[in-house]
């Protein structure tokens, strides 16, 4: 049956189009404006009186802007009608309407457009569909090849050798399948899918299932022709046309692991088949789902110029070649674990997706939730070295908490129907959020009951291959095993803990006050955000963890469920007014904790012991961090408290908390040294303190068989303990980048290293020094190569030769401006990386307009100029400074919204200053001097004054 279906859709192509398809010449604009009855717009969502049972989808490739199309469905009708309603966004040529297999009788109708909605509605003109009734459907068409993205997509690129070639891939999801074919593009329209592709005879082609046969057609070029697929939703359909090379390897569960990319890439897929077949394994036999893989293939493409870094569809995944493919002397430690966690996030799709369909777009948090938290969670159990699971609180939730304090958040079920609004939901929210959320009920159920609930989850799914997932069954699922479990819950429904987080947008802020002459402590929630947005009287409940220096290591499993009203208060046995409380150990929750100062500060003096039997973990450390850096851009917490907090990296050495320290420091940074003041001066020298211990320890050189996250540390070392002139820093990397300059053959710099060495190296650099690396930039064919060369050489602090750098723009013929927008690399670099660099762009912009304009006119790149001013203004941090942005702001006539925009932006920069400078100031005279209060006396002095009732 398969075969003759394929071959009817094939005649039915030959016989309506082919023949004239050299004489048509189809472009976007024909499609876009193709336009039908207009009918009133109501619901976009299909009705439920037909599905589709089966499609045979045609697809034939001649030309770069378009394709031919023909597709028949078999379809059920479930309530009587006369309106068959499907989507589509093709230019529609014939239909027609069938009662029964191939050539029955057919049914009188016509078809129409609703543009808006984009449905094609095939409407009977003389009779009513009736229900249970089998109908067979035929669709000829033209649809668009797209330069981006959605739909079918096509990207040309050039070859190691110069030749320019090209490939045709897919990207469906959410709703892009209405585009390739005619169909019931939502998720819960599950069918089984024939692919046919007619392409030219030099390529080959892949998609979700395996190919049936290739043959040659009468015109020279290929058809193949796939094996018909198993129930699915059309958001899953995928295929790729290329003339890429293969490496094939299969598990030993038979599983056929193929790898395609560019030929003088595919050594560089090791790898990632790899890592692949680790994921696999971990996935189906430990740590979570436990279920089989249920094809027997799984292909991965590596292809050039992409601009996602995955996407996963069933039995076929597309990755950005840097995150998939890694060769140690060419790719970054940074990029390797952006490999491993892309490749495990596709394995995660490829086990759930088809299992796992959404009844519609409002619950696909869950499994995009799911997959981000896994990721994370099985990637550090391939790779221990690596600590990803760790980065997942400062990366991950830190991203999200961001994100969802601002007023274009929305809940994690927030309902959209319309194409639009339906993808504007795969954003932070539905990434982010949502495995942040999943990863505080893993702990808060534990790891064996959240697992045990999802294996009862997926068992009821695999057993339905026509199933869809509602919300409610996952809190089902979960119920069950915290009853077989006896989890403690707190006496709540594990739908009533959750569907607080699901449903409401933001997130709380959590206020612990403590009584020190007792061991009482008040929780106080609300919700916290960083925009005008309403929601003030959102309540959460808040799975609850602490630890003190009187408590034992703290479990993640919750001591306490924070009911859902404003405050609660509690008592802490064993207590002490003199120990500190931290509570969100680990990060575990999704929340913000927000103490009172004399907790901050017993919290201070415990980071400053650094005691390795402490029960304040690196990850907890970068949380107190953050969230204190937090609080201080928002006026709720004085400068003082968050920089005794910092006072402890000066004995601190691990990652994680450098990572988030550095981000935590960078904007008092920029706001601060301004390079002609006291206050700058003694801060200057409050970070070479900090950064003292971190940079011995781990130097510039690398070390044989050191963790893999070192070479993380070690870039913040050189760049923080460089960038505030410890001079040990700066002369170690000026020797060691002009060893590896003068001799290229016998001395190399670490790829991990490489741009840090450079910048820094440069700082000091002399004219003449210059002048020999600008003649290897302008003689350096690679763009990367001359992407490091251009960003380097603007970290110099010289004004006369930076100057002489950023007239490169309007002066030299040395430059990309096209391509690679050289001219605004160089532009940035020297704004970006030091204050005398921003000092001389302001001067370029405002005494070279002229030239400038006209170079922007001639690139059309006056938009850009919106860009570059906004990137300016967050780096403002005088009045003089401030005037002259003003001055520019004028001469490059910048419209009112941004004027407004940037105002404000340095407007809150100067404020900043003002109301934090004197504390600041306060902090660091103590700091420098040798009879400065220590933390411990000040903790002491707080704490009288808090007993004895004192401070209220």
């Amino acid at each position: 049956m398969w075969k003759v279906l394929i071959l009817f859709v094939y005649l039915t192509i030959e016989t309506l189009v082919v023949g004239s398809f050299e004489n048509f010449n189809l472009n976007a604009k024909s499609i876009q404006k193709y336009s039908g009855i207009g009918e009133d717009v109501t619901s976009y969502r299909l009705p439920n009186t037909t599905i589709p049972q089966i499609y045979s989808i045609g697809l034939t490739f001649r030309d770069e802007v378009s394709f031919l199309g023909s597709v028949y469905i078999k379809i059920n009708v479930l309530e009587s009608t006369n309106v068959i309603t499907l989507h589509s966004s093709v230019l529609i040529l014939n239909t027609s309407l069938t009662k029964s297999y191939m050539h029955g009788a057919a049914v009188a109708h016509t078809h129409d457009i609703d543009v808006e909605r984009e449905f094609l509605l095939i409407k009977t003109t003389e009779e009513i569909l009736l229900k249970d009734s089998i109908l067979w459907l035929t669709i000829s068409y033209i649809g668009y090849i797209s330069t981006i993205n959605e739909g079918v997509f096509r990207t040309t690129f050039k070859k190691p050798n110069g030749d320019l070639s090209y490939y045709i891939a897919t990207q469906m999801k959410p709703n892009f399948a209405r585009r390739v074919f005619p169909s019931y593009d939502e998720p819960r329209f599950k069918a089984k899918f024939i692919i046919s592709l007619n392409h030219t005879a030099q390529q080959k082609t892949i998609s979700n299932i395996e190919e049936q046969e290739s043959i040659e057609d009468h015109y020279g070029r290929r058809i193949t022709v796939f094996n018909h697929t198993r129930y699915m939703p059309t958001y899953l359909i995928a295929f790729v046309i290329f003339d890429f090379n293969a490496t094939e390897y299969r598990t030993t569960n038979n599983i056929l692991l193929r790898t395609f990319s560019n030929q003088i890439e595919i050594q560089n897929t090791e790898f990632g088949l790899e890592t692949t077949e680790q994921a696999l394994y971990m996935f189906e036999n430990n740590f979570s789902f436990e279920i089989q893989y249920e094809l027997y293939k799984l292909d991965q493409v590596a292809l050039p110029l992409f601009n996602q870094c995955n996407v996963a569809s069933y039995g076929i995944a597309f990755y950005r070649e840097n995150c998939f493919l890694y060769e140690p002397t060419i790719n970054s430690i940074k990029e390797k674990e952006s490999a491993v966690l892309s490749i495990v996030n596709n394995v995660c799709h490829q086990v759930l997706d088809n299992r796992l369909t959404p009844s519609w777009w409002s619950t696909q948090w869950l499994f995009e939730g799911l997959c981000r938290f896994y990721e994370y969670f099985i990637a550090s159990k391939i790779y221990p070295e690596m600590v990803l699971e760790g980065l997942f609180s400062v990366e991950i939730m830190e991203n999200a908490l961001v994100y969802d304090s601002l007023s274009a958040t929305h809940s994690l079920s927030h309902y959209e129907e319309s194409p639009g609004g339906v993808r504007k939901l795969f954003d932070t929210i539905t990434y982010n959020k949502s495995a942040s959320v999943l990863r505080m009920f893993f702990h808060s159920l534990s790891e064996t009951t959240f697992t045990k609930g999802l294996k009862i989850y997926l068992s009821k799914f695999t057993l339905n291959s026509l199933g869809v997932t509602f919300q409610q069954d996952i809190y089902d699922a979960w119920q069950l095993a915290a009853n077989e479990d006896n989890t403690a819950l707190g006496g709540y429904k594990v739908e009533e803990l959750f569907s607080c987080w699901e449903n409401q947008e933001g997130y709380p802020i959590l206020f612990v006050e403590r009584s020190y002459n007792n061991h009482r402590v008040s929780f106080t929630q609300k919700p916290f955000t960083m925009s005008s947005k309403r929601y003030s009287n959102f309540l959460w409940f808040i799975p609850i963890t602490y630890t003190s220096k009187a408590h034992s290591k703290s479990s993640l499993q919750p001591k306490i469920w924070l009911q859902k009203k404003k405050t609660f208060d509690i008592l802490i046995d064993g207590l002490l007014p003199s120990s500190y409380l931290l509570v969100n150990v680990e990060r575990m929750g999704y929340y913000r904790v927000q103490y009172d100062e004399a907790n901050w500060m017993l919290i201070s003096k415990e980071l400053s012991r650094m005691d390795p039997s402490s029960n304040i973990s690196p990850i907890s450390r970068a949380m107190l961090m953050n969230d204190a850096s937090i609080f201080l851009t928002r006026n709720m917490l004085r400068a003082r408290i968050f920089l005794e907090l910092m006072k402890h990296l000066e004995h601190d050495i691990e990652y994680i908390p450098w990572l988030v320290a550095t981000r935590s420091l960078q904007y008092m940074r920029l706001m601060i040294m301004n390079g002609n003041s006291k206050l700058s001066d003694d801060f200057k020298r409050f970070l070479q303190k900090l950064f003292f211990k971190v940079y011995s320890t781990y130097g510039i050189e690398e070390k044989p068989e050191e963790p893999q996250y070192h070479k993380h540390i070690r870039n913040i070392a050189i760049s923080w303990s460089c960038g505030v002139h410890l001079q040990s820093c700066l002369d170690a990397t000026r020797e060691k980048l002009w060893k590896y300059m003068l001799d290229e053959r016998n001395f190399s710099l670490s790829v991990d290293h490489e741009y840090v060495i450079f910048c820094k190296g440069l700082i000091m650099i002399t004219e003449h020094e210059f002048d020999f690396i600008w003649k290897i930039f302008k003689n350096t064919k690679d763009p990367a190569r001359r992407n490091l060369y251009l960003n380097s050489m603007g970290c110099i602090e010289d004004e006369l030769i930076l100057m002489k750098f950023i007239l490169m723009i309007i002066e030299s013929n040395d430059i990309d401006y096209v391509l690679n927008n050289e001219w605004k690399t160089i532009l940035k670099a020297t704004y970006s990386n030091n204050l005398v660099g921003l000092r001389v762009t302001l001067h370029f912009l405002r005494q070279h307009y002229d030239a400038f304009i006209e170079l922007l006119h001639e690139l059309n790149s006056l938009s850009s100029m919106n860009e570059i001013l906004r990137d300016i203004a967050h780096r403002i941090n005088d009045n003089s400074l401030s005037a002259t942005l003003s001055d520019l702001l004028v001469i490059y006539n910048v419209n009112k919204d941004v004027n407004e925009e940037i105002h404000t932006i340095v407007s809150g920069n100067l404020q900043w200053l003002k109301t934090y400078s004197s504390d600041i100031q306060d902090f660091l005279n103590d700091f420098h001097s040798s009879t400065s209060l220590s933390t411990s006396s000040i903790v002491v002095w707080y704490l009288s004054i808090i007993i004895f009732g004192f401070l209220t």
